[in-house]
């Protein structure tokens, strides 16, 4: 089950961060105003995202992908809250109960990326199996 969660998981980001660079304008739309450069972050976050998906396909990388994509997750609450804080003005085009979701449905997302951290059972069999 875990190996099924980390390939969905892996492949999920790995979409989603190619999405940022076939629908830039959306996402250089939402990004706050008061950060710099929104289309680098944009190019940046996709970019991060397709190489934390990548990470967590890899045993070896998976450990750096989970808690880089938890520390993504966290950044994008700035995102939401400024989609939410703007609604009216910026963004009268999505349902206020939709940002709200997306808001909500943040900590699940980090939950899950955390998920693909090896447990302290797996920790002892990497460190028996390959000891410094």
């Amino acid at each position: 089950m875990r190996t099924i969660s980390l390939s969905i998981q892996g492949i999920f980001y790995i979409g989603a961060g190619i999405n940022h660079f076939w629908h830039a304008p959306f996402y250089i739309a939402i990004m706050p105003t008061y950060l710099p450069a929104p289309a680098f972050l944009v190019w940046l976050s996709g970019l991060c995202e397709i190489a934390g998906g990548v990470g967590l396909l890899s045993p070896s990388l998976r450990r750096i992908a989970a808690y880089g994509l938890a520390a993504m997750l966290v950044v994008y609450f700035s995102v939401h809250i400024h989609m939410i804080a703007h609604h009216a003005e910026l963004f009268p085009h999505y349902p206020l109960w939709l940002l709200y979701a997306r808001l909500l449905f943040q900590p699940v997302l980090i939950a899950w990326a955390a998920s693909a951290l090896p447990s302290g059972a797996d920790a002892a069999r990497t460190a028996t199996a390959h000891p410094q």
